[in-house]
């Protein structure tokens, strides 16, 4: 009877005890989830909101300094981290990838984007282009280019046209490049030399544009 008493008290503790390991063991299952899975912003920068849910300690990496979260690191329960950008002066989009990482083991990624501001931040009110006598605009007069010449080592050479062995661009040397089937050409000029102060440059920069618009003008 004993035995039967107690083997029976036995399959009751059993029981309590299966009870107990299985609750501790759904209270222990590991949680991290990230309310998106994506930051997309303006070129103008700004700020995207994203919360973070887990039932352990957690961190963010972040390899990129144009990209801010409001908070690196959270503890468990449900974090809002504000993720911030300055304007996208750069030219070009950029993109980045945050991973979130718990101490129960989960990691979740956040993927970052922004695209670039059409003028760079020093020009941010383009003059119009003055299409003055202009009768294609510039993606027109890129299809008619068919074969092209360059005429370099000429007018950008610092100290005249001739100062690099090549001869002066004359009439008779557009002609007969355009008796060859070339229909476009290309003519250097030193950019350089606008960046100097001194007078004597910005002299010769006005001859040289005078010297291009005659040369343009005999075609």
């Amino acid at each position: 009877m004993k035995k039967i008493y107690l083997s029976r008290i036995l399959i009751v503790l059993l029981g309590i005890w299966t009870l107990v390991s299985c609750s501790n063991e759904e209270e222990k299952a590991p949680v991290l989830d990230v309310s998106s899975n994506k930051a997309d912003f303006t070129a103008e920068g700004g700020n995207v909101e994203i919360t973070i849910t887990s039932n352990s300690e957690w961190s963010i990496s972040n390899p990129v300094s144009w990209l801010q979260p409001s908070q690196t690191t959270g503890s468990s329960g449900s974090t809002s981290v504000k993720l911030s950008t300055e304007a996208n002066g750069t030219g070009s989009t950029r993109a980045s990838v945050l991973e979130v990482t718990a101490s129960n083991g989960q990691v979740r990624r956040v993927n970052a984007s922004q695209g670039s501001m059409i003028y760079p931040s020093y020009n941010t009110s383009p003059l119009p282009p003055d299409a003055t006598g202009m009768s294609s605009n510039a993606v027109e007069l890129a299809g008619k280019m068919k074969l092209g010449w360059n005429i370099g080592n000429t007018l950008e050479a610092m100290g005249g046209e001739n100062a690099w062995g090549n001869p002066d661009i004359t009439k008779a040397y557009i002609e007969a490049v355009k008796d060859l089937g070339f229909n476009a050409v290309r003519l250097p000029v030193p950019g350089s030399v606008c960046r100097s102060g001194d007078g004597k440059n910005r002299t010769r920069v006005d001859e040289q544009g005078q010297r291009s618009g005659r040369i343009l003008c005999r075609q």
